[in-house]
């Protein structure tokens, strides 16, 4: 398994992100201490540089791991269940411009907070007819560029449903697309799931992306999820992919990145 890092541009406000501010810049610091991906958190990929961002990945060897799209939601409302059917038209096609920037970078894109808060009453039953409609509008968009897409599993004081890795692995079944995977997070499985080992092993062959923070969503080391059940499960399912850190940038952000990777190595040695 690799690691790697979350950043974001200057206007972005959403917390648990390690480094903001210019990418090229922050991409450099990751990789001096030893990251090997990045994964940046978007509100809109028009704002990219695309040349400038290849040349900053290659000249630090670094991987872009994904793109992430909830700040979407906190700048702009846009959301998948939206009553308005212009607006759940636009957070369609934010995705979509997500996964065109996605393709050419090789990375996955991700569906958390986007999917939007379910009503109440029968129009629940509506919201997530329109959600399996846009993960697939957005899969078969995808897919003819092979782009993953990844549905995140998110706790339930920030988003009302899609909560635990079992909720996940049924929702995948609805949308019934072999490019939609779920990405687990260890801080919202620490509220969510009740055995870390279970649930990535009942979701061995779907799990596409891990994000990994301590259960006060700091770095790994300052709380107490206990690390090593984790790692041991993902080696178990023979998980290859990146430890993405999103945690809060405590007590300050290159403290953060650096025990951050430290403490993830320690636990990768171990097993």
């Amino acid at each position: 398994m690799k690691i790697a890092g979350v950043i974001t541009t200057k206007e972005a406000k959403f917390g648990p992100i390690m480094y903001r501010g210019d990418i090229r810049e922050n991409i450099e610091k990751l990789s001096k201490l030893g990251y090997e991906g990045v994964e940046i958190s978007l509100r809109d990929p028009k704002i990219i540089k695309k040349e400038e961002l290849k040349e900053a990945l290659k000249k630090n060897s670094m991987t872009l791991t994904t793109l992430g799209t909830g700040q979407a939601v906190a700048s702009e409302g846009l959301t998948f269940i939206n009553p308005d059917k212009a607006v759940r038209k636009a957070a369609v096609g934010r995705i979509i411009e997500h996964i065109g920037l996605a393709s050419e970078f090789n990375s996955f894109v991700i569906i958390g907070l986007i999917r939007g808060n379910l009503p109440e009453g029968s129009k629940k039953f509506q919201a997530i007819k329109w959600t399996i409609e846009a993960c697939q509008e957005c899969a078969d968009f995808a897919q003819k560029s092979g782009v993953t897409i990844l549905i995140e599993m998110i706790n339930r004081y920030e988003v009302n449903w899609l909560n635990s890795v079992s909720e996940g692995i049924s929702f995948l079944k609805k949308v019934k697309r072999d490019n939609v995977l779920l990405h687990i997070d260890t801080f919202h499985m620490n509220i969510e799931d009740s055995s870390f080992k279970e649930s990535i092993i009942d979701a061995r062959n779907l799990i596409g992306y891990v994000h990994i923070a301590d259960s006060n969503r700091w770095v790994p080391g300052y709380g107490h999820i206990n690390f090593p059940e984790i790692i041991s499960a993902l080696e178990e399912i023979n998980y290859q992919g990146f430890l993405s850190l999103e945690a809060f940038p405590l007590p300050d952000p290159d403290t953060a990145a650096k025990k951050g990777i430290e403490n993830v190595r320690k636990l990768l040695s171990k097993n």
